[in-house]
C-alpha cells in the first residue's frame, strides 16, 4: 500500500540517523513536534516488541521488505529485522490521531 511505502520511506530515512536521535527524528517528522518523555518510551517499547517479533519470524520482514533492491535492502538478517521494525513504528506514526487532525 501507499502507506507502507510511505512508512518505509521514513524508516530509510530514519535509519541514517544516529541511535539515540531515530525516535525524536521520526516522531517530528510526521507530527512536526517533539516527542515528550513519555511518548519517546512508548515508541522504545514498541521497537523492542516490533525487533523480537520480526526476528523470530523471518517471512514477516519478507512480507514487508520482499519488493526492495540493494541499495535500499539492507544485506544483513539483523538490518533488515530493524529495518522492517521501523517501517511498522512509522506505519503507527502516520495513523495516530495527532498526525490526521493537525493544523
Amino acid at each position: 500500500s501507499e502507506y507502507l511505502k510511505a512508512s518505509r520511506q521514513l524508516a530509510l530515512e530514519v535509519l541514517k540517523q544516529p541511535d539515540e536521535k531515530r525516535i525524536e527524528a521520526a516522531w517530528e517528522t510526521v507530527t512536526s513536534q517533539l516527542p515528550d518523555d513519555k511518548e519517546k518510551e512508548v515508541l522504545q517499547q514498541l521497537l523492542a516488541d516490533l525487533g523480537e517479533k520480526y526476528s523470530s519470524n523471518k517471512s514477516l520482514v519478507e512480507d514487508l521488505l520482499g519488493d526492495l533492491k540493494p541499495p535500499q535492502l539492507p544485506g544483513s538478517d539483523n538490518e533488515k529485522v530493524e529495518l522492517a521494525a521501523w517501517t511498522i513504528l512509522a506505519n503507527t506514526l502516520f495513523n495516530m490521531d495527532i498526525t490526521k487532525t493537525r493544523n
